[in-house]
């Protein structure tokens, strides 16, 4: 007994790699800590989110909330790799650093912004909350800058004017790196992460211009500021802004062009012939897999193509993630769509977003239903509203058009309603309904739609389904009309 007790131990201990490794199964992670706020009259709210390997539509945002009245929180989670997670403490807002097998603990004073590390990373994460602290303002004053550049659509113009930012702001992370002599680990993040606004300065010109006109150049110029390597996972964030502008302007478009029905290979051949970077491949891949097919019920490029995720996938935790996720929707795919929208409402129960969904469609009862979950500082998420508008206007009366704002502040919530003078029923979700809306309907990233017809039954769920897209808006037609 005594020895089958010590071998349980010795299992469990090499069940998972060493703090330094990329393991191909998932080890344990624990965040914990305190968070000091300065609204006496009310909790602070906690978020923390990693990307995981990229998969944007695979894995899932990890909310934490506080736990009692003194502000203690304790989030476990599991990690496969090396990566960086974001932390919403309050008004602060850092980086932090973690290894499989990690405990790390933060201490965080919103009055002052300050943040105190122990127990794993502590060094390296010092450093990192150091150098973002530092760079903080700088950053803001380049994006405003750019946006004046931005107005003038000429896509030369925009791309030098953003090569002399990156070229600044590198410059001022390798400052950091020689004066502060962090260690290696946060020297090479830090480097890396001086490459963030230039990502997401292109991104930008596509969302405001369209894909078309940001030319292939720009895509070229990710290809070189950033190779993916096992290394520069420690950067998830960086990582998966790469693999989002990449897919969504320049692979999707070329795929679409080719693709047949029928020809689910050609989506497989056209992505590893468009992307020479391998992990850039997989994740790619790995995402529009999930977001294209299995988010929409077609589970045949997988069923058909086995053998080639079988042994394809080099980084860890892909092919489970993906079978896991394809489990799911086969799963979900036996149910009737009422019996569907019932197994997702329920997950509502208990939560305080119960009774907004509740009244969006008791109001709403015998109409044809279009939801629109988005964010104040959501970009897409704004565009897509204004070139939804007309749209929405051929429909006035016959759909009712239902905007819920999650993870934002009121005030901007109002604010941008305002602004962009959007119709339709508005709703506000405070962190604890954002969280309980995210679960219930599995919203990984916004905007994010659904679509419901007259019987209050959830007919389709995506990033994609914009009104403005010819085939969402003649399905939004046909309901109307049976």
């Amino acid at each position: 007994m005594k020895n089958a007790a010590i071998l349980m131990v010795i299992l469990l201990i090499t069940s998972c790699v060493s703090k330094n490794t990329i393991s191909d199964k998932p080890c344990k992670i624990i965040i914990a800590g305190k968070v000091e706020t300065n609204k006496p009259d009310q909790k602070a709210e906690l978020m923390m989110w990693f990307d995981g390997l990229s998969l944007r539509e695979v894995t899932k945002t990890k909310w934490v909330e506080l736990l009692g009245d003194k502000g203690e929180f304790r989030f476990e989670s599991e990690l496969y790799y090396p990566t960086d997670m974001r932390v919403r403490a309050g008004d602060v807002l850092f980086s932090i650093i973690l290894h499989p097998n990690d405990s790390i603990f933060i201490n965080v004073d919103e009055a002052n912004g300050s943040v105190k590390f122990s127990g794993d990373r502590k060094e390296t994460n010092e450093y990192i909350n150091k150098y973002e602290f530092a760079i903080r303002n700088k950053t803001n004053e380049h994006w405003d800058l750019a946006y004046n550049v931005l107005k003038l659509k000429d896509a030369k113009v925009y791309k030098a004017f953003i090569d002399s930012i990156y070229q600044v702001e590198y410059n001022i992370a390798k400052q950091f790196v020689d004066t502060e002599k962090p260690n290696e680990e946060a020297s090479r993040w830090i480097i890396l992460q001086s490459r963030e606004n230039y990502q997401e300065l292109l991104f930008d010109y596509g969302i405001t211009y369209g894909a078309d006109a940001s030319p292939d150049y720009f895509y070229k110029a990710l290809e070189e500021i950033l190779l993916i390597t096992k290394e520069t996972l420690l950067n998830g964030y960086l990582v998966d802004r790469m693999q989002s502008i990449y897919t969504f302007f320049y692979v999707q478009p070329a795929v679409e062009k080719e693709m047949k029905d029928g020809q689910d290979s050609i989506v497989l051949k056209k992505i590893i012939e468009l992307v020479p970077d391998k992990y850039l491949q997989q994740m790619i891949i790995a995402n529009m897999i999930t977001r294209d097919y299995f988010n929409k019920g077609k589970l045949s490029i997988y069923e058909n193509n086995r053998d080639f995720f079988d042994s394809y996938f080099t980084l860890p935790s892909l092919p489970m993630l993906l079978n896991q996720r394809y489990e799911k929707v086969k799963y979900e795919l036996s149910l009737t769509s009422e019996n569907m929208t019932a197994y997702r409402l329920k997950k509502l129960e208990g939560t305080s977003a119960k009774a907004i969904i509740d009244e969006v469609f008791e109001k709403n009862n015998g109409s044809v239903i279009y939801i629109d979950y988005w964010a104040t500082w959501c970009g897409p998420c704004l565009a897509a509203m204004r070139k939804s508008k007309p749209y929405m206007k051929e429909l006035d009366g016959k759909v009712a058009f239902v905007f819920l704002c999650m993870d934002s502040e009121e005030d901007e919530w109002q604010q941008a309603i305002q602004k962009n003078e959007i119709k339709g029923q508005h709703y506000f979700l405070d962190a604890a309904q954002s969280k309980a809306a995210k679960e219930a309907f599995e919203i990984v990233g916004i905007p994010f739609y659904m679509l419901l017809d007259k019987s209050g039954a959830i007919v389709e769920s995506g990033s994609d389904l914009r009104i403005y897209n010819e085939n969402v808006y003649a399905k939004i037609v046909e309901l109307v009309e049976k």
